[in-house]
């Protein structure tokens, strides 16, 4: 959510602001920080994933299913892959809540 906020937020400057202009590259700047939280954020998540997946409690093919969720979360930069890491939150959401895990 950071990370999209510092993306959207010379955007949404520009557009509440209609008389306001912002130098192309102060853009970029802030643009690219977003970015780098974005990416910061996934490879920080990485070890999430391997943690949770690995919990004793949990089916073996959800810690083998874990293992893609980890590789697209590395190659995050790339942003299609993160969506592997929404569907595997979700397919942890809905496995603990099946089972009744607690934590």
């Amino acid at each position: 959510m950071r990370a999209e906020v510092g993306r959207a937020a010379t955007a949404l400057t520009a557009e509440l602001e209609p008389a306001y202009r912002i130098d192309p590259q102060t853009h970029l700047l802030v643009e690219d920080a977003g970015f780098a939280c974005f990416v910061g954020a996934a490879a920080a998540a990485i070890p999430l994933v391997v943690a949770v997946s690995m919990r004793p409690s949990l089916p073996r093919w959800f810690a083998l299913a874990g293992v893609p969720v980890a590789v697209a979360l590395g190659l995050s930069y790339f942003y299609f892959p993160f969506f592997v890491f929404l569907a595997g939150g979700s397919r942890r959401s809905a496995v603990t809540a099946a089972r009744g895990v607690t934590t």
